[in-house]
């Protein structure tokens, strides 16, 4: 009796390893999912500059990828085209035409002045103080871009002088 015993406590030791190990192996792999593909691909919109009538909005969308880093994509979005816009924070809706891409970050450096209805300036801002900037023109021919050019050192306008309101009133006064 006292032999069944001992084996039947060894096989249930056994069994018990067994099971600690393959639950720890299951827990392993749940957590290497959810890192890896969980977290992976998130993307919102974090800013929407409108055109001064409305038409058209500039939308930054920015990429996380959790370790990897991520990016950053500018897009233009007419505004006839879409049933619902997208939010501040929300994901992207509707399709637009990529502007300019840059790295994970790179929208809090860039700013965008619409000067007309159809016609506006990205500006990056470097660590420096220097800049780029990227004329973008809406035609009937589609999206013409200059490309970044690099002018001179100018003053930049503040979010003051770049709020909506002030938009508006430069395209009245012109």
């Amino acid at each position: 009796m006292k032999n069944t015993m001992e084996l039947f406590s060894t096989a249930a030791k056994l069994i018990l390893i067994l099971f600690g190990i393959c639950l720890a192996g299951v827990v392993l792999l749940v957590m290497v999912f959810l890192i890896f593909v969980g977290a992976m691909g998130e993307e919102k919109v974090t800013q929407i500059i409108p055109s001064p009538d409305g038409s058209y909005r500039v939308e930054m969308i920015s990429y996380n990828e959790g370790a990897l880093g991520g990016s950053v994509e500018v897009r233009l979005v007419e505004v006839t085209n879409l049933k619902r816009l997208s939010e501040v924070g929300e994901k992207p809706r509707g399709k637009g035409e990529t502007i300019a891409r840059g790295n994970w970050g790179d929208d809090e450096r860039m700013t965008v002045i619409w000067t007309e209805d159809t016609l506006f300036q990205l500006i990056y801002i470097y660590d420096s103080g220097s800049r780029a900037v990227m004329e973008v023109s809406i035609g009937e021919d589609g999206v013409t871009t200059s490309g970044w050019e690099y002018p001179e050192q100018k003053e930049i306008p503040s979010e003051e002088e770049n709020s909506e309101e002030n938009r508006k009133e430069r395209v009245e006064q012109e």
